[in-house]
């Protein structure tokens, strides 16, 4: 806590609430003697994952300190993984983020519980290549499926990948999972990046925006397993995903009613130029051409934006 510059009267109440604790075990109707306890936090304590957080925001870093590998945490849950085209040296990159994990538990007087650790391979290759991952010098288990956080993640369908991929590389839905997880992972963790400043994207070429709905495709793809000749007309009905360029205009619309609702200072940046080329509208011109196709009336200032046509006054529209 004092690396990161908390002191002072905080430091000390978190200090005082944490020592001289002492505990007992109950066992049927037996109480043992108190404990004082060395280590640890108490439980359903709003605190305690607060300081546990403090705790290990070292160790992700000198985890992630080593060139090719990654990590993520949730809680006292990480997950330690490194992607290179060659498993013996992602193999080594994961034995030295142990190495790390090691020390960093060491001198934390910290336990990992080697019974709950395992680690996968994942790969396309149908050949089975031997790997070797050790904590203290302990042999972890490798498991071909692992669920965590939910999505239950398979090593490889080496039934399929006998068969198919020596011919066509090809997705399949029991390669990762079910449908239903593919499909809530892309709704939870893919789309909404694609998501990320669609109303700037609205505004830009055509090409730009191709290059986003192209991930989508291949998304909705892998999630239904279909083949490359079905129409992505169909995988968008088949699992009620609308296009992402009604998403980028609804969002482009909804952003323009906001500016409605600022002072006319505000919005007049947005006015000209119209256009900045013949294919990238500004984000005004943009939105009354949206406004046109869609026959949507707004009771907007028409002095400030100059429509082509009048509006009658209505409310504001809704997405």
């Amino acid at each position: 806590m004092a690396n990161m510059g908390i002191g002072g009267r905080m430091c000390k109440w978190i200090k005082s609430f944490l020592c001289q604790r002492q505990a007992k075990v109950k066992y049927n109707s037996t109480f043992s003697k108190f404990v004082h306890l060395i280590n640890g936090l108490p439980q359903d304590a709003v605190i305690s994952c607060f300081l546990f957080n403090i705790m290990i925001n070292d160790l992700i870093e000198k985890l992630t300190s080593n060139q090719g590998v990654q990590c993520l945490a949730f809680a006292d849950n990480i997950a330690i993984f490194s992607t290179d085209q060659n498993i013996a040296t992602a193999n080594k990159n994961i034995n030295f983020a142990l190495k790390i994990l090691e020390k960093w538990c060491r001198e934390n007087q910290t336990i990992v519980n080697t019974e709950k650790t395992v680690y996968q391979l994942f790969t396309l290759s149908p050949k089975r290549h031997p790997t070797s991952i050790k904590y203290m010098n302990l042999d972890l288990f490798r498991q071909n499926q692992f669920a965590i956080l939910g999505p239950l993640l398979v090593e490889t369908c080496r039934e399929k990948c006998e068969k198919e991929f020596r011919k066509d590389l090809a997705f399949s839905k029991d390669w990762l999972g079910s449908c239903d997880v593919l499909f809530t992972t892309y709704k939870s963790y893919v789309r909404p990046a694609l998501d990320y400043g669609g109303e700037l994207l609205e505004t830009g070429s055509k090409s730009c925006g191709d290059i986003i709905d192209r991930i989508q495709n291949k998304a909705l793809r892998l999630v239904t397993s279909a083949n490359s000749s079905t129409p992505i007309v169909a995988l968008e009905l088949q699992t009620n995903i609308e296009p992402l360029g009604i998403r980028k205009e609804k969002q482009l619309l909804k952003q323009f009613e906001k500016c409605m609702r600022l002072p006319l200072l505000h919005l007049q940046q947005y006015i000209r130029p119209p256009r900045r080329l013949k294919s990238h509208h500004s984000f005004y011109s943009r939105s009354e051409d949206l406004l046109y196709k869609y026959n949507m009336n707004m009771n907007i200032p028409r002095r400030l934006l100059g429509f082509r046509e009048s509006f009658a006054p209505t409310s504001a529209f809704q997405i």
